[in-house]
């Protein structure tokens, strides 16, 4: 929760109660971070790195600078965008006139990149915050899998010791039509989910027509034993005549290379891929769809190529400017029983066009 303090103290009380009234946990300077031996501009920051969104209140006054020159505000707004949280922005709606200079240039920038809503009175925030979190609970609450070649957005996803059962409720025909082929010839699919991966035979689709334009799918997908081991990539180290590269290294190049255009290790020897949003780009995807879609073709990549256990996060921040700010953290497999678990390996870098 991130404004002004002082000035907007009313404001920020509806806001809380606004956040601790759909179920979730407000971080404000006040009442979370102080009391402790760190500087102001730390305890800033390291709330804003605790959380999963950022809801900003712009009021006409800049505040107070911190050691870099920039506002609390601004220099959480910016840590937020780096980190990829969802954001929550409200403008107080006042002439452009009462905005001093460098916080009207702020507010400027900031709606060239997001579209914030407003408030006149406080009262107004309590609702506005509401459905806001709502909306992003309800992104979360739903979400992307991908069956095969097809992409659904689920009601839910049930996760059992034998595959995974996918609920949704599908509209488009020509999707409809692809899912009641995989029910008809009992195929062999994989499944990507936000965090794994799942081969198998698709075992039951059942169909409920509740209207002309859609339908109720349940479809489980039983998995195979061998369901991680997709990948021919074989995990070999490499020496370059400058430096060891281990295949986690390798691995991260050649992710970063198709996602970033660049890498700090070699360009060969990972597991080989191409552009791999590629096919993004071209499909014309509405912005609720871009992050999960991402990360859906991120996870089929490290899991089919039996890169890693587990993807521990893919964050994706907002359009700056036709770029976005992506970080991947996923963790490597095993090689030996007997030694320690690898540590995690993290990418970070800026994809175009979408």
């Amino acid at each position: 929760m991130s404004s002004l303090i002082d000035a907007m103290r009313e404001e920020r009380a509806f806001t809380r109660r606004a956040i601790l009234d759909v179920g979730t946990r407000p971080v404000m300077f006040e009442y979370d971070l102080g009391g402790q031996d760190v500087s102001a501009d730390r305890a800033y920051l390291d709330g804003v790195r605790q959380s999963s969104i950022y809801v900003g209140l712009f009021g006409p006054v800049y505040g107070v600078e911190l050691a870099d020159g920039d506002s609390a505000t601004e220099a959480e707004f910016r840590e937020a965008e780096h980190r990829g949280l969802r954001v929550a922005a409200f403008v107080q709606t006042q002439t452009s006139a009462s905005f001093e200079g460098r916080q009207r240039r702020f507010v400027q920038s900031l709606q060239n990149k997001l579209t914030t809503g407003g408030w006149v009175i406080a009262e107004d925030l309590q609702v506005a915050v509401q459905q806001r979190l709502v909306d992003l609970a309800a992104e979360d609450v739903a979400p992307w899998v991908k069956i095969g070649e097809v992409a659904i957005r689920a009601s839910r996803l049930q996760f059992t010791n034998r595959g995974i059962r996918i609920i949704a409720t599908v509209r488009d025909r020509a999707v409809r039509a692809r899912l009641d082929q995989y029910g008809d010839r009992g195929s062999t699919v994989s499944v990507v989910a936000p965090d794994r991966l799942i081969a198998g035979r698709v075992s039951d689709v059942h169909v409920e027509q509740t209207t002309t334009m859609a339908s109720n799918y349940e479809i489980e997908v039983s998995a195979s034993n061998q369901s991680q081991q997709f990948g021919t990539w074989m995990r070999a180290s490499l020496n370059d005549g400058h430096r060891q590269y281990s295949p986690d290294d390798l691995v991260a190049a050649s992710l970063s290379d198709s996602l970033f255009g660049t890498s700090t290790g070699p360009r060969y020897g990972g597991p080989p891929v191409t552009d791999l949003l590629g096919p993004l780009r071209t499909a014309g995807l509405v912005e609720a769809a871009v992050r999960p879609m991402v990360a859906l073709q991120i996870t089929e990549y490290l899991m089919s190529s039996s890169s890693a256990v587990r993807i521990d996060a893919v964050t994706i921040g907002p359009n700056r400017g036709g770029v976005r700010n992506v970080i991947v953290t996923w963790s490597p497999p095993q090689v030996y029983t007997n030694q320690p678990a690898p540590p995690p390996v993290t990418i970070e870098g800026t994809i175009a066009g979408l």
